[in-house]
């Protein structure tokens, strides 16, 4: 059931992006329902016997999508995205190097983190429609 939630919340802000963001907004929408979709399909594919390190890889490849993002398209909110990516990175390599967490404790921290993510989509994609208008040009009114 938590699963359908995520997908339903990631789906909205996701084609709320799409409509409304820019080039970008569509790009990070786009990795992270890939990323949801390639971790949990291996997952429900194998009966959660797939090997962390399969999960990792995926977590890998989107941080360094997430980082030529940021690279290119320097907004605030696509470095806390970034942030929280390298930090579900790391906690996965944490586990596969034995600072085991509880199976609870893990996926708990896993889906708060990803929530995190979704929700800082959302709010840079609200900030780029309504937030404060650009700066005026620089250029003096011509006169007359």
């Amino acid at each position: 059931m938590a699963l359908i939630v995520y997908y339903l919340v990631l789906l909205l802000i996701t084609s709320y992006a799409i409509a409304t963001g820019g080039r970008y907004e569509r790009y990070i929408g786009g990795m992270m329902i890939l990323g949801s979709l390639a971790a949990t399909t291996t997952q429900k594919l194998t009966h959660n016997a797939v090997p962390l390190s399969m999960l990792t890889l995926v977590d890998l490849a989107l941080v360094s999508g997430l980082m030529w993002i940021t690279w290119r398209y320097r907004r605030p909110w696509v470095w806390v995205i970034v942030a929280v990516q390298t930090l579900v990175f790391l906690i996965d390599v944490s586990q596969l190097c034995g600072v085991l967490f509880t199976p609870r404790a893990y996926s708990n921290i896993q889906a708060l983190l990803t929530y995190l993510q979704v929700a800082t989509l959302g709010s840079g994609v609200l900030w780029r429609v309504y937030g404060p208008p650009a700066a005026p040009p620089d250029t003096p009114p011509i006169q007359g």
